[in-house]
Parts: C-alpha cells; sequence; structure tokens
C-alpha cells in the first residue's frame, strides 16, 4: 500500500475520532437518564417518586439514616439526601468522606431508599490498580518487540 494512502487512512480515523469526543461531550448530558445534582439541588420536588443514580461523599450516620452529599462535579458539591434502606448500612460502614455511588427512588424531604451501593476504591486500591497495569504494559511492549520492528521508512510493522 502507497505510504500517502496509509497517512491519509490514519489521518481520516484520528480526526473521526476526535469527531466522535467530540460529539459525546456535547450530547452525554441530555441522553443521562437520572436527575443530575444540579437538578436534585434546586428543583428536588419535581423528582421525587424517581428514580436515580448519584455520586457523592458520605458525610455522617445517624438515626435517620446515611447523610451523603451529592456531588455535581468534581470538587463541587450541590445537595445533601438522607439513604435510607437496606443497602444504607453499607454507607453506614464506609465512613465519613469515602466516595459512594447510589441507585435507588428519590423520597420526599430530601430523602433516598437506595437499592444499590457501589463504594469506590480507596486510594491504596487505586495505586495497586495502577502498578498492575503498568507491569502489563511494559510485558506487552516486550514481548511485542521481540518478534515484530517498526519500518519508519515504509510505515509498517514487519516480522524480525
Amino acid at each position: 500500500m502507497d505510504r500517502r494512502i496509509r497517512l491519509l487512512t490514519a489521518g481520516v480515523l484520528l480526526v473521526g475520532t476526535l469527531g466522535l469526543c467530540v460529539h459525546y461531550g456535547a450530547t452525554h448530558e441530555a441522553g443521562w437518564p437520572y436527575p443530575t445534582g444540579e437538578q436534585l439541588a434546586t428543583d428536588y420536588a419535581s423528582h421525587v417518586g424517581e428514580r436515580a443514580l448519584v455520586f457523592g461523599e458520605v458525610r455522617s450516620v445517624n438515626e435517620k439514616g446515611v447523610v451523603v452529599r451529592v456531588l455535581h462535579s468534581p470538587g463541587e458539591f450541590t445537595t445533601d439526601l438522607v439513604v435510607v434502606g437496606e443497602e444504607a448500612e453499607v454507607l453506614a460502614e464506609v465512613g465519613p468522606d469515602g466516595a459512594v455511588q447510589i441507585y435507588g427512588t428519590l423520597e420526599p424531604d430530601r430523602r433516598m431508599d437506595a437499592e444499590a451501593v457501589v463504594v469506590e476504591r480507596d486510594r491504596g486500591e487505586t495505586l495497586y490498580t495502577l502498578v498492575a497495569s503498568l507491569a502489563g504494559i511494559a510485558v506487552a511492549v516486550v514481548s511485542t518487540t521481540r518478534h515484530w520492528r517498526v519500518n519508519a521508512r515504509e510505515l509498517r510493522i514487519e516480522a524480525r
């Protein structure tokens, strides 16, 4: 295959990928099926009875339930919800400032009946994931370069 055709094909694929990324970024919130943190902060009453997926941090545990501060965007909190239900017990074990995802039904008085709770990783698990990923990448690169080489002049990969 001609070098110009390869460069043109690579350019078209890169522009197409960039276009898809821009489109996704522009339309993501329009396709999100749940109320956002900002919508819950400004007009909670109109969303009562709906199912919601919220991201936030555990603030405190009391006799009414677990208070979770809902996250609108990284570092920007919008409102507090009291989470109740069987899954709220999982939140009580997380402790203050624990990052969580909660899926459930919104109830009056800024309460949420949790159906599912996901506790996000702590720093130790994130570090382990990063180190394991880097080790896997290193093994893949070494294995690939033992059997293949890049021919920069012809813009292709050849067997050794």
